[in-house]
């Protein structure tokens, strides 16, 4: 005759079964995410580019905070705060990008590229 073995507690070998495959899943999870070398940058640091010809934001809407403005062609573009105060104008082309603070609201952007027509597109802060 064979015997079977009798286990005194089944419940608790499929707690350590399912205990076991939900660590399994999340380290997997993990490894997927984390793993990628450098950390995710904040929204706040992700510049902002700005391409005069057809006035195109790369962006339609960021985090309140301090971005970065790059302006691409040869011209130059000018971004005022919701109540209408110019706060950043800034010739295209340059090698460094230009610093902004952005509060809440809708922002302006007009594009002045040289010899082109003159456009606007906005920018949402939330």
């Amino acid at each position: 005759m064979t015997s079977v073995p009798i286990t005194r507690h089944p419940g608790r070998r499929r707690f350590a079964l399912r205990t076991g495959a939900a660590a399994l899943a999340l380290a997997a999870l993990a490894g997927l995410t984390g793993c990628g070398g450098a950390a995710e940058p904040k929204p706040s640091s992700n510049g902002l580019e700005v391409v005069l010809e057809g006035c195109r934001i790369n962006r339609s809407s960021v985090p309140a905070g301090a971005h970065t403005v790059r302006v691409l062609g040869s011209g130059r573009a000018t971004v005022t705060d919701p109540r209408g105060a110019v706060v950043l104008t800034a010739p295209g082309g340059e090698e460094e990008p230009a610093d902004l603070s952005l509060s809440r609201g809708t922002y302006d952007v007009t594009c002045e590229p040289e010899g082109g027509r003159l456009g606007e597109a906005q920018l949402k802060v939330s």
